[in-house]
């Protein structure tokens, strides 16, 4: 006997949320690395890796995540989040469209609002909750591993928006020393926005902010001084 089988598509993808991947809240900027959510938005869960170029890829799974009609680097990819980095082309305008493509469909455009800056620190748990700040000697603070006053943490965030120098989106950054085409000076790397820190109300002199290396663009390291004069147990930590 003949059997027939009917096919019927799931529906194209569907964007319910547009947040930065690091807090897990609205607000986005150029360059922020964040969680777009919804149904149908990809593969089974699959991560990006950079290639030779060192770049990270605009289409992974199948997917592929546009702002305002650009393409968008993707670090991760699954049916209902995608982590990718906010274009930097986006620059200058105060909401953004978000579209997702899988297969041959695509979502409708999800707005989101922009923000010159919009920083937030890594969670150790990826949700937004539960810090990842590495104490002096690079083991993660904790209650049971606190920092000492007067030492160095560090602190990784992203969300600084553009940079000193223009980058190419998902660039992976090996140093925060660019070396330019022969007879130009090398730039060492930084926001262009001021950056700023608080521990426990108190201001943090701060030593180093800018890439981390081996990471994509979109993501900044902090090293700064933890206060002498704070007390001691868990303290507010603002960027």
């Amino acid at each position: 006997p003949t059997i027939t089988l009917r096919l019927r598509s799931a529906g194209p993808p569907s964007i319910t949320a547009v947040v930065n991947a690091a807090s897990m809240h609205p607000g986005i900027s150029p360059g922020t690395v964040v969680a777009i959510l919804g149904t149908r938005l990809g593969t089974p869960p699959v991560s990006a890796q950079y290639n030779s170029s060192g770049l990270y890829p605009t289409a992974l799974g199948n997917t592929s995540v546009t702002f305002n009609g650009i393409p968008a680097p993707l670090l991760y990819v699954s049916p209902d989040r995608i982590d990718a980095v906010v274009p930097y082309g986006v620059a200058g305008q105060r909401t953004v469209e978000v579209a997702v493509s899988h297969g041959m469909q695509v979502s409708p455009a999800f707005p989101a609002p922009l923000l010159d800056t919009s920083p937030a620190i890594f969670t150790a748990t990826g949700i937004g909750t539960g810090h990842m700040i590495l104490n002096a000697n690079s083991t993660p603070n904790s209650v049971d591993n606190p920092a000492l006053r007067g030492t160095p943490i560090q602190i990784f965030a992203t969300g600084s928006g553009a940079w000193n120098q223009g980058l190419q989106d998902g660039r992976v950054i090996l140093s925060d020393i660019l070396d330019l085409p022969t007879g130009l000076p090398a730039v060492v790397l930084r926001p262009v926005a001021p950056v700023s820190l608080t521990i426990g109300g108190q201001p943090a002199q701060i030593l180093y902010a800018g890439p981390p290396p081996y990471e994509v663009s979109g993501k900044l390291q902090v090293n700064a001084v933890v206060p002498t004069g704070i007390g001691s147990g868990p303290q507010p930590v603002v960027l």
